[in-house]
């Protein structure tokens, strides 16, 4: 299993065994190459030359290997990773020195050269984070600070939640007048009831 170099990875592999990671950059149109080519695949030009990477960069993706084959087969668990370099390119790798339950998407690497099947191959371990990412946690403060300070929070504003409600009264005129009471008129009420007696029966 160990690599065959030919013409166009040939300095490639000689950076791992000299414990670097070399790239090609495109010098018409400065993009970062990989895997070695003759040909730059954004412009095309064949103008590339070599360079060393600094061997960092993020986790993009990546998967745990519980079987495996051949001289891999007693290494098993191993984090499969596909990596985005700081220069900007993937690369697919193994992640090292880190329990596979632990490795997250997004996580900062940093190549080291492991020896893998009779090979020296570059992997990535973990790694601290640059100062500059400091500022993704800026946004997260800045995020905190914004969010309400305590969940419920109502949107009405302060004023409009003191402000006591206001009553309303019916002006007099626009009640209208008193319901007319019912039944007998005071002058029939107040006058006595007549008696009323038998006529008086003539002697016999």
């Amino acid at each position: 299993m160990k690599p065959v170099p030919d013409a166009d990875t040939k300095p490639y592999w000689d950076g791992i065994e000299a414990g670097e990671l070399r790239l090609q950059r495109c010098e018409a149109c400065g993009a970062a190459v990989f895997y070695p080519r003759v040909i730059c695949p954004h412009c095309f030009s064949g103008a590339m030359r070599w360079f060393t990477a600094a061997g960092t960069g993020y986790v993009y993706s990546y998967t745990v290997a519980h079987r495996a084959f051949g001289d891999f087969a007693d290494q098993a668990p191993f984090t499969v990773a596909l990596v985005d370099l700081d220069e900007g390119v993937r690369m697919m790798t193994r992640i090292v020195g880190a329990d596979p339950g632990r490795v997250q998407i997004g996580m900062r690497v940093q190549m080291t050269i492991e020896p893998i099947a009779d090979a020296n191959l570059p992997c990535f371990r973990p790694a601290p984070f640059p100062a500059e990412s400091g500022a993704g946690a800026e946004r997260d403060a800045v995020a905190s600070e914004t969010a309400p300070e305590a969940a419920g929070a109502s949107d009405i504003p302060p004023e409009a939640a003191e402000a006591p409600a206001e009553t309303t009264e019916v002006p007099p005129e626009a009640a209208g007048p008193p319901p007319e009471a019912t039944g007998p008129p005071p002058e029939a009420a107040e006058a006595p009831a007549e008696a009323t007696e038998p006529p008086a029966s003539e002697p016999a």
